[in-house]
C-alpha cells in the first residue's frame, strides 16, 4: 500500500503537472508538429495520456481498498459465526 500511495503522490505532485505544463508550453502554432510526428494531433495525445493516468489511478485505489475490504468482509463472517441463526446460544 505504501508504494501505491507514493505512485499517486508522484503522479499528483510531478508526473501530472510535468505533462501539462509540456503541452501548455508548445506554442499553437508548432502543435502540427506533434501529429506529423505521432499521427495524432496534440490534445489527442495530452487525452490518452490523462485516461492512461486515471486508468492507473482508478487501480491504484482499489489495491489499496482491497485490506480494508478485506478486513469488512472478515469483520462481516464473524458478526455471522458469532451473531448470526446459529451462532452461539
Amino acid at each position: 500500500m505504501v508504494s501505491a500511495l507514493a505512485e499517486v503522490r508522484q503522479m499528483r505532485d510531478t508526473h501530472l503537472p510535468r505533462l501539462i505544463a509540456s503541452y501548455a508550453e508548445i506554442p499553437p502554432a508548432h502543435r502540427a508538429e506533434i501529429f506529423r510526428t505521432t499521427g495524432r494531433s496534440a490534445s489527442y495525445n495530452l487525452n490518452e495520456a490523462l485516461d492512461r493516468m486515471v486508468t492507473r489511478a482508478e487501480t491504484l485505489s482499489r489495491s489499496m481498498a482491497q485490506d480494508d475490504i478485506d478486513s469488512f468482509a472478515d469483520n462481516l463472517r464473524f458478526i455471522e459465526q458469532r451473531y448470526g441463526d446459529n451462532g452461539p446460544a
